[in-house]
């Protein structure tokens, strides 16, 4: 096993401190899980965008199958296709964990996890009333990101910290009449950064628009090119695809071109230098792992930014989002550097011994290198940041932690 190129294995090996073995990790995400909804809800005006970003990040987070019990016998057109270990069943397999979406299970234990998307909220343990409007698009990635990551917690044990403060349910912060709106009116995007979120951000907006983005403009703008440890945090990266040391933006553009929409290609890195062309649309969506990216974009011309992040502590899985407009004094005040960087001495393992022991303590540099993070993170930040298109403030600075479940969200409003 390479813990380099898996990241949810050694964000889990990080906050487990060393009490885990990377073949314990293994071991523990390659058991075969399901997904189980009623056929009358698994459709695109429902709950079908749920059930596919769900396997979508089950199957980049564990190792063994998922299958899918929802009456249909294949997938119906979503953002990307999923991969060889999602199957669609119609008869229950035997499996570690089943996953109900929208559905109440019976005799519910620990092996069996519920959760809903309706009329502007979630639920964990239960469903809504069939009454309610059923879920827009958001909120079923914000459910997908959730029920992800209480696959993780169920199937590794992580302690469920907080759980005293958690909610039945959680409402979205958005005046989704708002988000309608401003969706119809919107005829683009500057999309800045093309890896876990910003491609989230696209595959949630595939949903919003009905699976044809109709000539909407899209600027993609990023100079980097898909490493292998990509395949297992990005949402439109398929598994056994061609894109491995692709060009981002050619790779994602020829994605997009199939949606229908208008794509302008950038393969550029954004600097101090860097500013807004006229052809670029005047939203932009960030999707950047670093606090200085933010800055940049905040001061490059842009009328308006939507941007989310992703902690690196995963078993204190937070994500952070934010509206605001294009300003260099607003972008410094909300993206001030404090990350902590993990200390030599903060695992005391067996084989966190043996990668100190390489030459140059090259194995223990790279583990602290790696980048710690799950695809149900930026499932959910990204929806809670698309969300804010329905706020009419000016800054909006968001925050939520996806374990316990439905604990409840801190979000500050500056008008």
């Amino acid at each position: 096993m390479s813990i380099a190129t898996e990241r949810l294995v050694n964000g889990l090996l990080k906050g487990f401190g060393g009490s885990l073995s990377p073949g314990k990790v293994r071991a523990l995400l390659s058991q075969d899980v399901e997904i189980v909804a009623p056929h009358s809800r698994a459709h695109p005006g429902d709950l079908w965008p749920a059930i596919w970003a769900l396997a979508a990040v089950l199957e980049r987070q564990v190792f063994g199958r998922v299958f899918i019990r929802c009456g249909l016998v294949g997938a119906l057109p979503a953002p990307s296709r999923l991969g060889p270990r999602c199957h669609f069943e119609d008869s229950q397999r035997a499996v570690s964990l089943s996953i109900h979406v929208g559905l109440p299970a019976v005799n519910e234990d620990s092996n069996k996890i519920t959760g809903d998307a309706r009329a502007g909220a979630i639920a964990s343990g239960s469903v809504f009333d069939v009454n309610l409007a059923p879920p827009t698009p958001i909120e079923c990635f914000v459910l997908a990101g959730f029920l992800g990551y209480a696959t993780i917690a169920h199937l590794v044990g992580v302690p469920d910290s907080g759980k005293e403060y958690a909610l039945p349910t959680l409402q979205l912060p958005s005046d989704y009449a708002h988000l309608a709106k401003a969706l119809d009116e919107t005829d683009g995007y500057t999309c800045i950064g093309l890896g876990q979120i910003g491609q989230a951000y696209l595959a949630l907006l595939y949903f919003l628009c009905g699976g044809a983005l109709a000539g909407r403009r899209i600027a993609l703008i990023d100079d980097d090119k898909f490493q292998s440890e990509n395949g297992r945090t990005q949402l439109l990266l398929e598994e056994g695809g061609d894109w491995l040391r692709k060009d981002k933006v050619s790779y994602i553009e020829r994605i997009l071109g199939g949606w229908g929409a208008d794509v302008l290609a950038v393969p550029n890195k954004i600097d101090w230098t860097w500013r807004r062309g006229s052809d670029h649309p005047p939203l932009a969506l960030l999707g950047l792992h670093d606090l200085e990216g933010r800055r940049i974009a905040s001061a490059a011309g842009f009328e308006r930014l939507i941007e989310a992040g992703v902690g690196t502590n995963l078993l204190k899985p937070r994500i952070t989002w934010h509206t605001l407009p294009g300003d260099s004094d607003i972008g410094r005040r909300l993206f001030r550097e404090r990350a902590r960087q993990m200390q030599d001495d903060d695992i005391q393992a067996a084989w966190a011994d043996e990668l100190r022991s390489t030459p140059g303590k090259c194995g223990w540099v790279q583990f602290l290198g790696v980048s710690s993070t799950a695809p149900c993170l930026g499932t959910a930040a990204a929806a809670f940041a698309l969300a804010e298109l329905g706020t009419r403030v000016d800054v909006v600075s968001g925050a939520a932690l996806l374990w316990s479940q439905c604990l409840p969200i801190s979000r500050e409003r500056t008008p």
